[in-house]
């Protein structure tokens, strides 16, 4: 791989989903809604990237952004049930299909973050939920989470980002 490569790939949005991520309980909140609602971890820390970096958008971006990344969600989607399967069989092979679904995860942030590029930097960015809400309009999820859970998953977001800040 290149170094031009490496560098997108190791982006400022990467790099926040890792440390957020990485924070107490959001892993958790993050692949329950994956699971129960269908709705995309990697959407949902860019729209906390968004929130964080206070760039301004609108429903249009987001629409754009998923429809240009449904063949590799697809193909995410498709690794996921891959690794799935393998897991409590052959330990050597499931590292190997997680380390290859990051991997594509990891690409599919470098698209997102080039698209960040081009937003605005505004002081009267969206709130996290409101981010949130305007990717719930364009997902195929029949139920969604209900306002007090977005609260909750909010909060543990900004104490993640405000671990980040320190």
């Amino acid at each position: 791989m290149s170094s031009k490569t490496s560098a997108a790939l190791d982006n400022p949005f990467w790099q926040f989903s890792v440390a957020c991520y990485a924070a107490p309980d959001m892993a958790k909140h993050c692949l329950a809604w994956q699971e129960q609602y269908q709705l995309d971890v990697n959407m949902l820390l860019f729209c906390g990237y968004l929130h964080y970096q206070q760039l301004a958008c609108d429903a249009d971006f987001l629409r754009s952004c998923l429809t240009e990344l449904k063949p590799m969600q697809t193909q995410i989607r498709g690794l996921r049930q891959q690794r799935q399967a393998l897991k409590n069989q052959n330990e050597v092979a499931y590292q190997a299909a997680k380390m290859h679904e990051l991997a594509q995860e990891q690409r599919m942030q470098a698209v997102l973050y080039q698209r960040s590029l081009a937003l605005a930097s505004h002081s009267s960015a969206l709130s996290l939920i409101d981010y949130w809400q305007m990717y719930f309009e364009h997902c195929n999820s029949k139920c969604l989470p209900e306002e007090h859970t977005q609260q909750l998953v909010a909060d543990v977001f900004k104490q993640a980002v405000a671990g980040l800040a320190s």
